[in-house]
């Protein structure tokens, strides 16, 4: 659910401000997409468990296919092709 949120704040399908939650990071790697999120250093415990920092990580993993779905279902049927063991496992 939070990376549909997050699909939807990036792609500005809904009334919140993108700059509100991320911004966008400035490092291009040749391996990720064009819509990588900078990650902040959650020094404090209760920012670490929020909806941005628990999302960006996700986000940034996932393929420029899914990331650049051309609308919400397409990105919802390419999201659960994904293998998120190493989320829930607590995995790199």
């Amino acid at each position: 659910m939070d990376l549909i949120n997050c699909y939807n704040v990036i792609h500005g399908h809904i009334s919140i401000p993108f700059e509100s939650f991320f911004e966008f990071s400035t490092h291009r790697g040749t391996r990720s997409h064009p819509l990588k999120l900078f990650y902040p250093d959650p020094r404090v415990s209760v920012r670490a468990h929020s909806f941005p920092i628990r999302v960006i990580m996700l986000w940034n993993r996932l393929p420029p296919s899914i990331v650049l779905a051309e609308n919400i279902h397409l990105f919802k049927k390419l999201l659960r092709q994904v293998d998120f063991s190493y989320a829930i496992l607590g995995k790199d």
